[in-house]
This record gives structure tokens, C-alpha cells and sequence, in this order.
């Protein structure tokens, strides 16, 4: 057991939150705990790339956090070692690697947009009215 007695289960200063003792013995708690963890870090110490996304993006990043480092038995959260780095440090450099990739993979549709001068709301997709009548026959 990595934890002490007086540590609390969501201890953002902990190096080793008392959940990460419970992925074998009780994953459900382990699960909720991490779950209200995750939450308590992200509005506490938000990493700038995630300040930087609207309210809605930001609860889906988070979610989305929750949801990778509890699949498969939570093997992401089990590739955490406590070396002199805090946990909250570790868990943000996760978020930060997940939030680009999310960046990264929404960017080349909403750029291309863009640099064709594409209005995502017209029906024609920016096509002339010819190349539209073309494609309607």
C-alpha cells in the first residue's frame, strides 16, 4: 500500500492517491474516486490547452480522460510510478497529450474550411452554382 492513513482518497497533492490502491480490491470505488479526482484537477489546476477550449469541450475532454485511464482494467492508470513526481502532475501531462490529439484530429476538416473559404452552413459546401447544377442532374 502506497498511501497513508491520513491521506485523503482525492488528494491533489498525494504522490500516490489512495484510489490507486483500490484498482484491484474495489474498482468501482477506485473508478468513482478517480472520476471525482480527475474533476477536482481539472478545475483546480486546469493545463493552459484545456482553459483554452469552451465549457462543453472541457467537460468532454475530462470525460474522456476518465473513460481511457479506466479501460481495460485500468491499465493507464497502472503505467504511473511514483519517481518524486506527484500523481496530479502525471495525470495532467495525460490530459494535455489527449487534448492535442483531439485537437489534432479535428484540425485538418476545420482548416480546410477555412483556407477554401468554406461557410459550414451553406448547403453548397462553396462549389459555384454550375459545379452544384452539374453534380444535381
Amino acid at each position: 500500500m502506497h498511501g497513508t492513513a491520513t491521506q485523503s482518497i482525492h488528494d491533489l497533492d498525494a504522490p500516490w492517491p489512495a484510489f490507486l490502491d483500490l484498482l484491484d480490491q474495489d474498482p468501482r470505488r477506485a473508478l468513482e474516486a478517480f472520476h471525482i479526482y480527475a474533476w477536482r484537477l481539472a478545475e483546480a489546476r486546469p493545463p493552459a490547452i484545456l482553459r483554452s477550449l469552451d465549457p462543453a469541450d472541457r467537460q468532454d475532454r475530462i470525460a474522456d480522460l476518465v473513460l481511457s485511464c479506466s479501460r481495460d482494467g485500468f491499465r493507464k492508470l497502472r503505467k504511473y510510478e511514483n519517481v518524486g513526481r506527484l500523481f496530479a502532475a502525471w495525470l495532467t501531462t495525460v490530459l494535455d497529450r489527449q487534448v492535442r490529439d483531439w485537437l489534432r484530429s479535428r484540425k485538418p476538416a476545420e482548416g480546410l474550411n477555412e483556407s477554401l473559404g468554406v461557410d459550414e452552413s451553406d448547403d453548397s459546401l462553396g462549389l459555384s452554382p454550375r459545379i452544384v447544377e452539374s453534380l444535381t442532374r
